[in-house]
């Protein structure tokens, strides 16, 4: 298994890094988990050929983890891609869809199929990868119900298994949202931003592999590593590969 960070960045947009996307080359499928702003850019600089990829999945809707997904099936479109794509999305699959056609991107007219599917469904179409939910979005639901929207709070975090183990959080409010999965994870991304800095020094005892620090830093961290990084861990590098 070959991982790629695509983008590292947090939620706010700064010159030096593109928003959320990782790069997944199991020896079964190709996968881009989030797609967030850059994305198209970077998956052209990693040389990654229109019918390579196999399946997108959305960890949740903020704009840092989606938005970049307009651009790429409209690249795919426009660079000749014929293979179906699978996506896979943590909630409004007909909404998602709505916002295809109204930037007309309408999926009966592109050169390839689309095959959109709740995340649910992503396990049972790629045995290798589970995916649990978290709790990131939750904090949302109270405002949602009292405007009367829609809106479903989900998102999601990965573990993609070959003959080792990949855990990719997403945005996560804690590590005990995960701790189940750490003792057999050879390469764990974290969200270092919304994670508190306390758990976060908690993880190198936790993670029988490598810790890459991904989303940006917290204020705290940021402060606690100053200096130096603490040994076992690193920081999110975009385009750096990591072989499993």
């Amino acid at each position: 298994m070959i991982v790629t960070i695509l983008g590292s960045g947090s939620g706010k947009s700064d010159l030096d890094h593109h928003h959320a996307a990782l790069l997944v080359a199991h020896e079964k499928a190709t996968l881009l988990l989030d797609c967030g702003e850059g994305t198209s850019r970077q998956l052209l600089r990693n040389a990654i050929a229109p019918d390579t990829l196999d399946a997108i999945a959305i960890s949740h809707l903020h704009p840092d983890h989606v938005t970049g997904l307009f651009m790429v099936l409209q690249n795919l479109y426009l660079n000749g891609r014929k293979k179906p794509l699978n996506i896979f999305l943590p909630e409004r699959v007909e909404d998602v869809i709505a916002a295809l056609n109204l930037f007309y991107l309408f999926p009966q007219r592109l050169s390839y199929e689309i095959r959109f599917s709740e995340m649910e469904e992503f396990s049972g179409q790629y045995p290798f990868v589970q995916c649990f939910p978290t709790s990131h979005m939750s904090g949302y639901q109270g405002f949602a119900t009292a405007h009367g929207l829609t809106n479903e709070c989900l998102s999601w975090g990965f573990v993609v298994r070959e003959t080792r183990q990949l855990l990719y959080s997403g945005d996560v409010q804690s590590i005990n949202e995960i701790k189940k999965y750490l003792p057999e994870t050879d390469l764990l991304i974290i969200d270092a931003f919304h994670t508190s800095a306390e758990e976060i020094l908690l993880l190198k005892d936790l993670v029988k592999g490598r810790v890459i620090l991904n989303h940006g830093l917290s204020y705290a961290l940021g402060r606690m590593f100053e200096n130096r990084l603490e040994t076992g861990y690193e920081i999110a590098h975009e385009n750096k590969t990591y072989r499993l």
